[in-house]
């Protein structure tokens, strides 16, 4: 018996019930996925929407008197970009669990 065995044990006896078998799931894909599904069946057609909104929110801000020179281009800019991560997101989402269960 070696040194590594005398202070760590045998690898197989403490490794993690479910990473023995090679079984490797992640889980964090389906904190994305789920809410992503809702969304999806709650809105209906209407996410057709989703990539001319913030061009239609920038459109009605400009109706305001009150708001801003920079108000429009600051929507158009944090709305897109919020549409990018989140389908960035979505895609790795997805890219993990097709990985995990190979």
């Amino acid at each position: 018996m070696d040194l590594h065995e005398e202070t760590f044990g045998k690898v197989n006896d403490t490794a993690p019930a479910g990473k023995a078998n090679g079984d490797n799931k992640p889980i964090w894909p389906w904190f994305i996925l789920i809410p992503s599904i809702l969304l999806l069946v709650s809105t209906g057609p209407g996410v057709v929407m989703l990539p001319i909104m913030p061009l239609f929110l920038a459109g009605m801000s400009t109706d305001s008197g009150q708001a801003p020179a920079y108000m429009p281009m600051l929507i158009i800019l944090i709305g897109y970009g919020l549409l990018a991560g989140f389908s960035i997101l979505l895609y790795k989402a997805v890219k993990a669990l097709v990985r995990g269960k190979q």
